[in-house]
């Protein structure tokens, strides 16, 4: 099976000049995956033919990664009342307890009105069977409120993406994402911006990752809108070769991807 992989956004925290918030569109022939949902991203979205067959999952309930789910939402309330979306959209997000922040965001997304949602939460230990061949699983990862980076395998390939992540407790994450076909990971800082964060990553080490991971490519994504993407590519392939940037309309064909290992996307 031939499957693609869709970058539908690319920066946080907002949207500019084109490029929207996180999202990456995954195609196996069957079913479709979208990863994350921010802002912008159902602009390069087809419709009503990519509601169908949908499994949304959030990684995590920040703004700047869900809040398309309510104009995917109202999208998909009214196809269906129209007669052109007869099954539900699939939509995971992580379960939230009243004691841990992120609640207030979780019961607004399970209380939205006007959709036509079939809305689940799901853990570390969740297993989401999509099709018999195409699961999801889970690491929960550092971050200022739970994250749980997710592991797409479909038809042998397997893609990683880190949602929102520090670089601690990598062991963990390099277990989970030993030998990916595809890494994407997200790259907020460079160097010259001298931050040091426990919540997100540098490009280069999110190279690092891929390497200890020993994983086919990296893609880097999540960017500071105001940064030069091809400065984040400068820093990773320093230490990772193989590593592309995200840019929103950017089509990934697995099978390629795999066979080609050394391209680098600028």
């Amino acid at each position: 099976m031939n499957s693609k992989l869709k970058v539908l956004g690319s920066v946080s925290p907002y949207c500019k000049n084109g490029n929207n918030c996180p999202g990456y569109l995954f195609e196996n022939g069957f079913n479709k995956i979208l990863l994350d949902c921010g802002p912008g991203i159902s602009s390069l979205l087809n419709m009503p033919e990519d509601l169908n067959n949908l499994t949304i999952v959030i990684s995590h309930l920040h703004k700047d990664h869900y809040a398309d789910l309510f104009s995917l939402g109202y999208a998909s309330f009214c196809y269906h009342r129209l007669g052109m979306l007869n099954e539900k959209v699939k939509v995971y997000i992580p379960e939230v307890l009243p004691s841990e922040d992120g609640y207030e965001d979780y019961l607004m997304i399970k209380n939205l009105k006007e959709q036509y949602f079939d809305i689940v939460t799901y853990n570390e230990h969740s297993k989401i069977n999509v099709d018999e061949n195409t699961c999801i699983n889970f690491l929960k990862t550092q971050h200022s409120l739970a994250n749980f980076s997710a592991k797409i395998v479909s038809f042998g390939d397997t893609i990683v993406y880190t949602g929102d992540m520090g670089f601690s407790d990598i062991d963990k994450f390099i277990s989970f994402s030993f030998c990916a076909s595809l890494l994407i990971s997200e790259s907020t800082y460079l160097e010259k911006d001298n931050v040091h964060d426990p919540y997100h990553l540098h490009a280069k080490e999110a190279a690092r990752l891929a390497l200890l991971a020993n994983v086919d490519t990296l893609m880097l994504t999540h960017f500071w809108p105001e940064h030069n993407k091809f400065e984040y590519l400068e820093e990773a392939c320093s230490i990772f070769s193989n590593t592309i940037v995200a840019n929103e309309g950017l089509m990934l064909d697995m099978k390629l991807l795999s066979n080609s290992k050394g391209g680098v996307s600028k």
